[in-house]
């Protein structure tokens, strides 16, 4: 596997720090988290409304989701900290390039195919423009990096990030929906504090999870023995689900019915929630690892780790054929759904490498 380098096919590209031996737990991570992606965004803007509502629909969308975006954010966290760029320019730079690389996006994935399919009759009546201004993960988590290279610099303290992250938590449900009357002063709060629309991702609450792995990262790269990470991690995870637990008990927010409503869609994710699926992330990361150490490297984990390494590369593409598939194909149900799943994730996988080839072959011309 490569060493770091910006690049930009990865949203915080892989590091190995001095002469460390890379962690293959954190590409595993991602790379099924990828595969989730792809199954959650075609049940949902695919399979539509009725095939959420089935059994199977509610498990995707309420429970896979956890082994997804979460799991994006966090590991961006840990390779945050990892990371041997380290200058203040580049990070800075490789945030402002995510940022507007989620509107290009947005005009790829949704704005073209729509105004396309308006255009031959595919579609009735929608606002191509508005496509323009979904506020999706690529948006959030190049705000995410540039705040992350403030506070590092501000708070040279790993602890206080992680108290950062857990504080997100707790202040968001008092700043969704704070906007204002100006359109544009608007949009730009709703980036933060979240919108009825579009705003699947806020920066309240969802800095919790790249802000507390970015302390688990340097805890790791601190330590002097990896396992005793993954297994304080651990127990650390166990507590953070059992006070989520707890705390949806003592103040009954109805997290699941709200999150089965519609409330993630808007990334209102409630303070229990926040909790139950950062505790996740520490226990999941040390089976990745267990898995990736005892299991022999084979064809699935070298796909898995080629996905994690273009991460950012197979989540356009994904999203543009999706966007594009949309336009032809909805409520479909679910045997249909699993095939359309690895149809796409194929073809995506194909493209990921054409283009892969296409940049190194511009590369040695250069």
């Amino acid at each position: 596997m490569e060493e770091a380098k910006l690049t930009t096919t990865n949203l915080i590209p892989p590091v190995s720090p001095g002469n460390k031996p890379r962690v293959l737990a954190f590409d595993f991570a991602r790379g099924i988290a990828i595969f989730m992606m792809v199954l959650i965004h075609t049940a949902v803007f695919i399979g539509g409304y009725d095939l959420i509502n089935t059994p199977t629909g509610y498990v995707v969308n309420s429970f896979v989701c956890i082994l997804a975006a979460p799991v994006f954010m966090f590991v961006m966290g840990i390779l945050f900290s990892l990371s041997s760029r380290t200058a203040f320019g580049v990070q800075l730079y490789r945030g402002l390039f995510v940022l507007l690389l989620g509107y290009g996006l947005n005009f790829l994935r949704g704005t073209l195919p729509v105004g396309a399919g308006m255009l031959f009759g595919l579609i009735e009546e929608d606002y191509p423009l508005h496509y323009m201004l979904e506020d999706d993960i690529l948006q959030f988590a190049g705000i995410a990096l540039i705040v992350m290279a403030v506070i590092k610099r501000a708070i040279p303290w790993s602890p206080g990030w992680f108290i950062l992250g857990v504080a997100a938590a707790f202040v968001s449900p008092f700043v969704w929906n704070h906007g204002s009357d100006n359109v544009f002063v608007n949009y730009i709060l709703s980036l933060f504090f979240g919108g009825e629309e579009y705003n699947y991702f806020p920066f309240f609450p969802w800095i919790a999870f790249p802000l507390i792995g970015m302390a688990y990262g340097d805890y790791f790269k601190r330590a002097k023995e990896h396992k005793r990470v993954f297994i304080n991690g651990s127990y650390l995870g166990i507590i953070l689900i059992i006070a989520g637990l707890l705390f949806e008990l003592k103040f009954k927010t109805g997290i699941w019915t709200d999150w089965y409503l519609g409330k993630y869609r808007q990334g209102q994710i409630p303070i229990p929630v926040v909790m139950i699926f950062s505790g996740f992330q520490f226990l999941w990361i040390p089976l990745c690892h267990l898995i990736t150490t005892k299991i022999p490297e084979n064809r699935f984990f070298t796909l898995l780790f080629f996905w994690s390494k273009n991460v950012t590369s197979f989540y356009v593409i994904q999203w543009i054929i999706i966007g594009c598939v949309c336009i032809v194909l909805m409520d479909i149900e679910w045997p249909a759904v699993i095939l359309l799943v690895i149809v796409i994730t194929f073809f995506t996988d194909k493209f990921v490498r054409l283009y892969n080839n296409f940049k190194n072959k511009k590369t040695q011309v250069k």
